[in-house]
This record gives structure tokens, sequence and C-alpha cells, in this order.
């Protein structure tokens, strides 16, 4: 309960006393030392006691006189507007109360959040091969139709990596880049992922209608058997150098020890200006994940260079 003070106790307690007709008017009551020695305080909170009922005219106070009783009603009123001050002050404490329980709810629930969140993070990184599944409708040109095993390694990397580039697709399914561009078409076309960005930066992502199954799948259900196709038998990044043409090995090569600008690569190489064709090999190379631009924030920073990954 919200604390009031003693000298509004007194008050009140002897405003009910008047309002109950315990007390008359015209009554002569305690001086203020009797006041303060009945309810066991000081001399100073039974004036101020005595000071509240005055201001309000319920009583009179003169020295030598005592305390002598003025008014019934205003005692009465004084009552009245006490309790409904309580009934605030009630609600208010109630009101405080519930917002602080809420709170701690809100804190509860907050924390089981985060760990739910942390949770299912680890739980996705120790098994990123989750599996999923494609809505389809009978409307679908593709329906019945199975997907090949490049396309189905491009979507278990997006289930687990949230984008791809050319590049990776090339990587996981060591293809060309030509191949995989195609490839990565018909899989827009099939409407199983999308395109962001354009040149160098484009990727890929999944259509929001692609989302996890496990709890659908039924182990007794040939039908729905899943095989994961795991990358363990790819190539490595020494294999996919087999596929560099002369101009990409060169600068591969040149970026084995060194980090240089496009402008140092083509003085290295003997060119006299960043030709088409290096500046087509750098980009192929990026896309492969052979090499890194060293700001990678800012592609066409001027004091952009690039290293060997």
């Amino acid at each position: 309960m919200i604390s009031i003070p003693r000298y509004q106790q007194i008050a009140i307690e002897i405003a009910s006393r008047i309002s109950s007709g315990q007390y008359k008017v015209g009554e002569k009551i305690y001086a203020r030392s009797s006041i303060a020695s009945q309810y066991g305080v000081s001399s100073e909170t039974a004036r101020r006691a005595i000071c509240i009922l005055c201001d309000l005219e319920i009583v009179t106070s003169e020295k030598g006189s005592g305390v002598i009783i003025k008014s019934y009603e205003n005692a009465v009123n004084f009552i009245r507007q006490y309790s409904k001050r309580q009934t605030i002050d009630t609600i208010k404490e109630n009101l405080l109360k519930s917002i602080a329980r809420q709170q701690k709810e809100m804190d509860t629930l907050n924390e089981c959040l985060s760990d739910l969140i942390t949770a299912s993070e680890h739980f996705r990184s120790m098994n990123p091969f989750m599996p999923f599944e494609v809505k389809i409708t009978s409307e679908c040109s593709y329906l019945n139709k199975n997907l090949s095993e490049n396309e189905a390694l491009a979507l278990i990397y997006l289930r687990s990596n949230d984008r791809m580039t050319n590049g990776d697709y090339q990587k996981i399914n060591s293809v060309n880049r030509d191949k995989a561009l195609q490839e990565l078409k018909g899989l827009i076309k099939k409407d199983l992922i999308e395109s962001h960005g354009i040149g160098s930066g484009s990727y890929y992502k999944l259509k929001m209608h692609i989302r996890d199954i496990s709890e659908y799948i039924n182990d007794n259900d040939e039908s729905n058997n899943i095989k994961y196709i795991t990358t363990s038998n790819k190539k490595s990044a020494q294999d996919r150098n087999d596929h560099l043409n002369k101009t990409e090995r060169a600068v591969v090569d040149l970026l084995a020890n060194n980090i240089l600008s496009k402008t140092q690569i083509a003085h290295e190489l003997g060119y006299k200006t960043v030709s088409g064709n290096l500046k087509e090999a750098i980009k192929n190379l990026l896309e492969l994940d052979l090499i890194e631009l060293t700001i990678p924030d800012k592609p066409k920073s001027k004091n952009q260079k690039y290293r060997l990954k």
C-alpha cells in the first residue's frame, strides 16, 4: 500500500470522529500537546495535523483555547475526498504492479526467444542439409519433373547459406561460368530461386515459398525419402584451376605472392593498359572465388586491389 504521512493519518482520524458524531460542533478537544501524547507523535507532527483541519475549516485553533470543532459538513467532505483518493491510489498501485509483472514476463519472453534463436542457429550449423520442399500447384509446368543433381546441390547450398553467386555454383558443381549461368536461369524459370543485383555483384536467393518440411516427412513412406547430396566428392581449388584460360592462370600466379591493383596487374603482365580481356579474367576469377577484393564494400574504389583467397 502507498504510505500516508503520520500527520495526515491523525487529521483523517479526527475528521472521522467528527463525521461519526463522536465530536460535536463547538466541542473543545485536546490541545496540541495532548494530541501528540495521545497518538505518540512529536508536537510538530500534531501541529501539522491540526493545521490541515484548520485549513479545511473543520476546526479552529486559538492560543490558550485549544482546538474547537467548527464544521461537521467539512469533516464529512474531507472524509469523502480522502476515500476517493484512496481508491485512485489503490488503482494506481495495482496498475504499477501489473506493469511490473508484465515487464518481468516480457523479459522472460525475450530471454526464451534469444535462447531459441541461439539453439536454432547452432542446430542449423550442425545439420545444414535440412530437408526442404517446393510447393507446387497444378498449374506448374514442371509438375512430375525432377531436379538435376546440380540443381539439387544448389538448393541445398542456398538452404544453409542464404545466398549464392555464379562462382559459388561453379565451385559446388564443377562447371564453367556459362554452364552455371544457364542452369541458374533454369532454376529461376522453375520459380525456385530469384536473382538480385547486376554484373559482378549479382547473387541468387531461394524464393519465399521454399521452406523446411522435416516435420511432414514419414520415415515409413518410401515416396518421401530424401537423398542428401554432399559436396565431399567435389573437386578442389586445384581442379578448378585446370579450367582457367592463359590470362586467368597468369593473374592467379601473379597474385600468389602479391596484392595488386588492375593497373599493376596489367603492368606486370606486359599490358600498356587494362584490356577488356584482363577485366574479364579478373571478373571470372572473382566469381570462381579464387581471388578477392581488398575493399569488398567499395568494389569501384580507386584504391581497390586484388589478392589470392
